[in-house]
């Protein structure tokens, strides 16, 4: 009986921590034992709790109110150590309550859409916020206006250039066809209406009838019927005003040529007859610059949209395109030319002498005159167009009288001279030249020596004011094959012109003439040195093509196939500047241009038949021309890389 009851004894004492810390997690003052005096002190400290927790929610120190159904001490207990964590937390981090509570209150005012935007860029933590944002916008926005046809490659482009080309060789016969048509309508109306005027516009006996007639009322009366019969009206600004004006018609497009010739208050009218009217002009050929009254000056200040154009579209040789950049700043993009500037260059020094007081050279007049000899027929049978230019108007007119003589007393030559007078041979000043283009220009430069001692005029300070600097620019841009230049000014006294650049037009034209004998003696060498002396003397900065951060992206992800010395920005392939131009290493690699978006000229409509033209131009001097498209390049760059590696060194056609 002793053992049992010991046995008992100790079990009863091993389950008792048990039983006590059962009954302590189901503590509260209903659970108290009825024996111990315990239960007012346990309910006394329940109510407190509750009053605690009550005040602290009066308090709104939480959006969210604290609540909690325990019942147990302990439990209570465990609550307000959770309690205490969120007071220690949040006494913490009110530090940062002002700009927590402006990001909250963002937050909560964003979109579903919005929250994601930024619970993304939390997750990423960048460095650069806004710069992470963009590349993710930029990305997304990428992915989705993408479309299959911002992709192409060369059978395509060579599709759309052969059905360009066709389009273009149907399309003047259609246009004339439809105006035919319209043509046919008028004139039938018009008959209709009014034979009389049908007979003095069209009829056979027009030129007899129309002598009693007022040209504007003629104008003001059928101006329909005319603009249907004649689409386009050729007119001077004059014209338009005095008889084109009395019709009250507003044209669809009036254009005006040589703006830069034409005072303001000749063109006024033209504005109230035009829907559109476009101007073009070039301020570097104003024979009267210091007045400041033509109309194109007029049109930039008025704030018309001005349209620079960046291409060089003369077919000149590349030396005296580059001369023109340096000295005039002209435009330095460019077709490709195949012509050789020795070929169409001669420059001689004839030592002539200059005539103060008749202002005129007889000696350059004799050897113009002469050079009209060595013109040849073209392989039509047909002599090219010659213009004879002449830096002061007695010049013009010694030569014009000495030519004359030859054809009216029929002298040696004179039949030559008769055949070129008739394919279109002229004598004039420079500033008569605008708007003329010749085949040919014989150019006599004038000013020289006045006594035997070698004293330069100083009429040949008239290339120093702005006339004559714009005579100057004209005298470059006027021949399309051949240009012939006779001088008389000693080799000493240029070479010393040219190196002043305070008297910027005897400058220029000091060059001009060391630059075309250095091109006649087809030397190369010296022609680039010329160039380069030119350039340290006006502090001349060559253009460039405008580095896109994507060609920069290109050209760092070829810097693993190619050497660096090997890409060159803005260089030079064929004669052309490219954006980036990828030379071959050695002769059993191809050279490359790299066109950005599969064209050269980045414009919002571009010439892809002008764009196949070059292309053909870079295959005869063994340059590929290697399409790039963005819309390829910001999926995979290393993949895009890897393949337009692999089209530049396998040569495929890109």
């Amino acid at each position: 009986l002793t053992k049992g009851f010991e046995d008992a004894l100790h079990l009863w004492r091993k389950r008792i921590p048990n039983l006590v810390r059962e009954e302590l997690r189901r503590l509260n003052a209903k659970s108290t034992h009825h024996e111990l005096d315990f239960k007012e002190d346990v309910r006394e400290l329940e109510q407190a709790m509750d009053a605690f927790v009550g005040a602290f929610n009066d308090a709104n120190l939480y959006k969210e109110l604290l609540r909690h159904e325990m019942l147990t001490i302990p439990k209570r207990q465990e609550f307000l150590e959770q309690m205490i964590a969120q007071l220690e937390e949040t006494q913490f981090y009110l530090r940062d309550f002002e700009d927590f509570y402006i990001w909250q209150n963002h937050w909560l005012q964003l979109k579903p859409s919005a929250q994601k935007v930024v619970r993304a860029l939390c997750k990423i933590k960048p460095d650069n916020w806004s710069a992470a944002f963009e590349s993710w916008y930029l990305y997304h926005l990428l992915l989705k206006s993408f479309h299959p046809g911002l992709v192409w490659d060369a059978v395509d482009l060579q599709n759309l250039s052969h059905a360009a080309r066709d389009l273009r060789t149907l399309m003047p016969n259609h246009i004339g066809a439809l105006w035919q048509n319209r043509k046919n309508k008028a004139l039938k109306q018009l008959k209709s209406n009014d034979g009389l005027a049908h007979k003095t516009w069209f009829g056979k006996n027009n030129r007899s009838l129309i002598v009693d007639q007022k040209p504007e009322i003629l104008f003001r009366d059928h101006i329909e019927p005319l603009t249907e019969t004649l689409p386009v009206l050729l007119v001077t600004p004059e014209v338009a005003l005095d008889v084109v004006q009395a019709s009250k018609k507003k044209f669809d497009l009036v254009l005006l040529d040589e703006a830069h010739n034409i005072s303001k208050q000749e063109c006024y009218h033209l504005l109230e007859m035009a829907e559109r009217l476009v101007v073009f002009g070039d301020s570097k050929q104003d024979m009267t610059p210091f007045a400041q009254d033509d109309f194109l000056e007029f049109c930039k200040g008025i704030g018309a949209q001005t349209l620079h154009l960046d291409y060089q579209h003369a077919e000149s040789p590349q030396e005296w395109v580059r001369f023109s950049k340096i000295a005039f700043d002209t435009p330095f993009k460019r077709l490709p030319s195949e012509r050789s500037a020795r070929e169409a260059t001669t420059i001689l020094n004839v030592e002539g002498r200059y005539d103060e007081r008749s202002r005129t050279n007889e000696t350059e007049a004799r050897q113009i005159i002469d050079w009209l000899n060595l013109i040849e027929p073209t392989p039509a049978k047909t002599y090219p167009v010659v213009g004879i230019a002449c830096s002061t108007v007695e010049q013009r007119d010694l030569i014009a009288a000495q030519l004359l003589r030859i054809r009216q007393r029929k002298l040696a030559g004179f039949e030559k001279i008769q055949q070129l007078h008739l394919n279109g041979l002229g004598v004039y000043q420079l500033s008569e030249l605008q708007g003329q283009h010749v085949d040919v220009l014989m150019w006599s430069v004038t000013h020289g020596p006045i006594d035997a001692s070698g004293s330069l005029s100083r009429d040949l300070h008239f290339w120093n004011s702005d006339v004559g600097i714009n005579q100057l620019y004209i005298a470059l841009t006027r021949a399309s094959q051949k240009m012939y230049i006779a001088h008389s000014i000693p080799a000493g006294l240029y070479a010393v012109l040219a190196a002043d650049k305070s008297l910027f037009g005897t400058c220029i034209l000091s060059n001009l003439v060391s630059f075309a004998e250095v091109i006649q003696q087809g030397d190369r060498i010296a022609a680039e040195a010329h160039l380069q002396k030119m350039k340290d003397l006006l502090g001349f900065q060559d253009a460039y093509f405008p580095v896109s951060r994507f060609m920069e992206e290109v050209e760092i992800a070829l810097r693993t196939y190619f050497e660096r010395s090997q890409m060159k920005y803005s260089g030079f392939a064929a004669g052309m500047r490219v954006p980036l131009y990828v030379e071959r290493k050695s002769e059993a690699e191809p050279s490359s241009v790299l066109l950005f978006d599969g064209v050269l000229n980045q414009t919002a409509t571009p010439s892809y038949e002008w764009e196949a033209y070059l292309k053909n131009h870079f295959n005869r001097y063994n340059i590929e021309s290697v399409s790039v498209l963005s819309a390829n390049w910001w999926k995979s760059p290393k993949q895009e890389a890897r393949r337009l590696a692999s089209r530049m060194l396998r040569r495929e056609p890109g």
